[in-house]
This record gives C-alpha cells, structure tokens and sequence, in this order.
C-alpha cells in the first residue's frame, strides 16, 4: 500500500520539498540541531514553507525532462539556503531579494569578506553545479510518453489553492505575519522560504 501510495507525484513532490525545506532551515540556523528544533518547535510554519517550496516543484511536471527540472529547481532553493547561511556569518541581516540589486558592489567587497581559499570553493561549487546540470540534462531520460498537461495543470493549481487557503489561514491566526518589525527574527520564525518570498513583494528599508 504504502508503494502505491508513494508512487504518485504530488507525495513525491511533497517529500522532496519537506527535505529541501529541511536542509535551508539547517543552512540558515547554521546547525542540523536547530534546524530539528525548528521543525519540532513550528511544525505547521515548517509545512507551510515546503509546500510553499513544492509549489515551485510542480513546474516540473510540465516538462518532459523532468528530473532536470526538478534538480534546477531544488538547488536553486537549496542554493538560495546557503547563501543566507553565509550571509548571516557575515552580518546581521539575512539574504533577501533586495540584494540582488547588489551583487555588483558584493562581488567588488567578496575579498574583504572572505578569504580566497573561501572563493575558490565557491567557484568550485558553482563549476561542480553546472557540471552536474549537463549530466542529468545529457544522461538522465526524459519522461516516456506525453506529457499530461490537463493533470499536471490540476495538481499545480490544486497545490496553489492549498497554499492560498493555508496562507490566510496562517495570517488570521498569527502563524504567519506580512509585516516584519525585525528581519532577522522574522527569517527565524517564519523560515527562510516564505521570508525570503514576502521581500520580493514588500521592499523597503
């Protein structure tokens, strides 16, 4: 039974964005410890945020070349928890979208910051990535048949409607909140996901 049930996509897509949710809540807390404290402490913010995550996953099932996808979208997430991790181990304020706004003027101060053995690695990383992209685009077999559009326009919509609902419901009841007072406690308690998602629509100071 248990087969059966784990065989259709939206508990695949499910595990996968709890698991991606899992290692950024750790990256971000720089700990595995605090990032299983995290989930025990706000298991209902932690759900909200992979589904929030496994939304973005669902692209996927629109794509022939599946697995790649999903492996785009999955290190773009995990890439973004890393970041922040190394971000708050130089300042106070966590990753947000207005930084990207910035990256010219951080790639100039990246040496002052950080040393160059620190560089190399990220260069390494960043060729290991690509590397690794054209092996699962060139190697890894695309998804044999049609694509079912109708069923995967259905999952990704019903998963949107589930947010949408779980959104409100998380607002109302102080879960969640859109306004932050203090940023960096807010990616705390809110996790990285949805703190991350509410910059891009709220910018300010």
């Amino acid at each position: 039974l248990f087969k059966q049930i784990i065989s259709y996509d939206i508990v695949k897509l499910g595990l996968l964005a709890f698991f991606i949710n899992f290692i950024i809540e750790c990256c971000s807390r720089r700990s595995i410890f605090e990032g299983l404290k995290y989930l025990g402490g706000r298991p209902l913010v932690f759900i909200y945020n992979a589904l929030l995550i496994m939304l973005t996953l669902t692209i996927a099932l629109l794509c022939k070349r599946r697995a790649f996808a999903l492996t785009v979208i999955s290190t773009v997430w995990i890439g973004f928890g890393v970041v922040n991790g190394i971000v708050l181990s130089n300042r106070v304020t966590p990753f947000t979208a207005v930084d990207f706004t910035m990256i010219k003027s951080g790639l100039e101060l990246a040496k002052t910051y950080m040393s160059m053995w620190q560089l190399v690695l990220i260069f390494i990383g960043f060729a290991a990535l690509i590397v690794s992209y054209i092996a699962v685009f060139v190697y890894v077999p695309k998804l044999k048949g049609k694509v079912k559009y109708k069923r995967a326009l259905i999952t990704i919509f019903s998963v949107a409607i589930i947010l949408s609902v779980y959104t409100k419901t998380c607002l109302s009841s102080n879960l969640l909140s859109g306004y932050f007072g203090n940023i960096a406690d807010a990616y705390l308690e809110y996790g990285f996901p949805y703190s991350f998602t509410n910059t891009l629509i709220n910018t300010g100071i």
